[in-house]
């Protein structure tokens, strides 16, 4: 299958790798800056002819089947309409699926209405280390998850955050309907550019049923994402960065007893779960992608979601922490924020 890449810094590369693996062609490889085409002939060895500084004279030279976007959020939608009309049957993007929520729309919809597949880069829900971590959460030890919470440094409410508003999706198997966000600017130019800004602070997200989602990004830290998975009867800390796991969980003598009695007897486990992946966790989101599997699907439509609550977050955030129903409150769609 004849691919193109768009886009070659670290992530970009790392999709080489990835299309390597699957054994696809590559056909085109492009960006605009001529030191990321040089580190990437450095690294990989791909002839000049493969390289170009222009994604539309790439795709409408080389008509490849598959496209993969590794740019910043605010051409992906850009791109991926380029693909589509350039004969693409498939487009995998980079998340955040865009920088406003009429693009994620407008993404969809182009692709539906041409018959083309697209896959948005979330991985952490095709993770071993989260499959696993869902399966004990929903065990008859821990109960099922009522909050989910995200320690972390300065990572980005939405380049990094996204991931796990994703994630909390996935495990607790439902969408958040509601949103609050009270969201900082970072003191640290964007290493992206200075046009970029990603904010740290605080996102909550509540489902239908009540259940929450916590997210703390805090601007002068400078190391460490911890996780706290609260159950009904117990709870996991894990660490992504090393794979840390402690579990604590009630005792099974004292599990009916009312959630006020919080200091029950319990017993401690120590997991040692797989650290995080990227190259691999890439690979299974394209591969589900050329399998058009319905997994697939659903992703991109999470995506799109996602980036609704995001927009909800910086509307809370505006409006003095006001709690953002996000079906039902007004949120601009045409909002063009300056995410990376």
């Amino acid at each position: 299958m004849k691919t193109s890449i768009i886009g070659l810094g670290p992530m970009g590369r790392r999709h080489i790798q990835v299309v390597k693996e699957l054994g696809l062609e590559i056909s085109g490889l492009c960006d605009k800056s001529q030191t990321a085409i040089e580190k990437t002939k450095a690294e990989f060895g791909f002839s000049d002819e493969l390289f170009f500084d222009n994604a539309e004279k790439m795709l409408k030279k080389n008509h490849s089947e598959l496209v993969v976007i590794a740019t910043n959020s605010d051409s992906h939608y850009l791109f991926t309409k380029l693909a589509v009309e350039t004969g693409a049957r498939y487009v995998f993007c980079e998340k955040p699926m865009a920088n406003s929520i009429a693009d994620a729309k407008g993404m969809i919809e182009i692709c539906e209405k041409n018959d083309v597949f697209l896959g948005i880069n979330h991985q952490q829900r095709y993770m071993d280390c989260y499959k696993n971590l869902k399966k004990v959460i929903k065990s008859e030890k821990l109960g099922g998850l009522e909050t989910f919470s995200i320690t972390a440094a300065n990572i980005g409410i939405v380049m990094n955050g996204s991931h796990y508003i994703d994630l909390g999706i996935i495990l607790f198997e439902e969408d958040f309907v509601k949103v609050w966000g009270k969201l900082k600017e970072s003191p640290v130019p964007n290493p992206r550019g200075e046009k970029f800004k990603d904010p740290g602070g605080i996102l909550i997200a509540e489902t239908e049923s009540g259940k929450n989602f916590i997210l703390s990004v805090g601007i002068d830290e400078g190391f460490g994402v911890n996780m706290v998975f609260s159950c009904k009867l117990g709870y996991i800390f894990y660490n992504p960065l090393s794979g840390e796991t402690i579990m604590n969980y009630r005792k099974e003598e004292y599990r009916e007893l009312p959630t006020t009695r919080y200091g029950m007897p319990n017993e401690r486990e120590i997991l040692n779960l797989p650290q995080d992946d990227i190259i691999l966790s890439s690979k299974t989101v394209l591969e589900d992608l050329l399998k058009k599997s319905n997994d697939s699907k659903k992703l991109t439509y999470d995506s799109s979601k996602i980036i609704k609550i995001l927009a909800g977050a910086y509307k809370s955030s505006q409006e003095k922490c006001r709690c953002i129903d996000i079906n039902n409150d007004e949120i601009n769609e045409e909002i063009k924020y300056s995410w990376p």
